[in-house]
């Protein structure tokens, strides 16, 4: 618990705090975003760790698989702790949205959206260290692979008409890997 503690407060640190420092510029005619601009924010370094009972993951999700819109935006820190003891993965997020996102997910001000966590209920966990884990939405299903060998971790949105949502597009799906 103290360690998910200091994950969640390192998060706060690698993006809170840049990005109230970008929150204080205004998009102005004389001032055009670019990538360049937004380059002074850095995203915490990637790591996979784990013991008997715990997997701990931080890093940035990178969207490798598009839909229409985009649901988490490029400026994002990450924290992942999954528990043997409670057999959930809990996500904690902080994102900062920018003319980066494409379509735009902002208005003309750079936004933070809070830090928020999502659970999710381990479906499997191997002995080779393979966690599946799924958080249920009215109209998706979101679920997160982690393979502790191979220091990876995925994360899968994808709609779904199953619990009643009949605006849900099955078609809809977006992939993310943490860097």
């Amino acid at each position: 618990m103290k360690k998910a503690l200091m994950l969640t407060q390192r998060i706060s640190v690698w993006i809170i705090v840049p990005c109230l420092m970008l929150l204080s510029c205004r998009k102005t005619e004389q001032t055009a975003w670019s990538e360049a601009q937004l380059r002074g924010i850095w995203f915490p370094p990637k790591s996979v760790m784990h013991n008997m009972d715990s997997v701990w993951a931080t890093g940035h999700w990178k969207q490798i698989r598009f839909g229409l819109i985009t649901r988490i935006p490029v400026l994002n820190a990450v924290s992942i702790e999954c528990s043997k003891l409670t057999n959930t993965c809990t996500e904690t997020r902080a994102d900062l949205y920018s003319p980066l996102d494409k379509p735009a997910m902002f208005n003309e001000h750079l936004r933070l959206d809070p830090v928020r966590p999502e659970t999710y209920q381990v479906q499997s966990w191997s002995s080779d260290g393979v966690i599946i884990a799924t958080a249920f939405s009215d109209s998706a299903d979101i679920d997160l692979r982690i393979s502790v060998a191979d220091k990876v971790v995925e994360k899968s949105y994808r709609e779904t008409r199953a619990r009643g949502y009949s605006k849900s597009d099955p078609k809809v799906v977006h992939v993310w890997v943490l860097e």
